[in-house]
């Protein structure tokens, strides 16, 4: 397994968008938020860079639920599969205060 790349962004306000992290060369990527804030942040993908989706992750060592989400208000650790898709990036859709630091890292497989 190799780390292939990982980048470190802030949102602290009402439609901020963390860096966009480029994910093409990654078979799995994840995304940790950590910081003191309230507000929702949504996952949010795409191929272009242009047009981004709501996509779904999945809590990674959860104690409660290993359900896959497409927001969190929590801090925490989320990952999923890069599958085809190029550009991973989490939006603060909902904003009361603080700011969410938001760090990217994206992982490929020996093959």
């Amino acid at each position: 397994m190799i780390a292939t790349d990982a980048t470190s962004s802030t949102a602290g306000a009402l439609n901020a968008v963390s860096s966009t992290f480029q994910i093409e060369n990654a078979d799995d990527y994840g995304v940790q938020v950590t910081g003191t804030w309230a507000g929702t942040l949504t996952f949010q993908t795409s191929i272009d860079g242009t047009n981004w989706v709501t996509t779904a992750v999945q809590p990674v060592g959860a104690t409660t639920s290993t359900t896959w989400v497409t927001t969190t208000t929590a801090n925490g650790i989320w990952g999923r599969p890069a599958g085809g898709l190029k550009y991973a990036r989490v939006q603060m859709t909902a904003y009361t205060s603080g700011t969410a630091t938001i760090v990217f890292v994206g992982t490929r497989y020996s093959k």
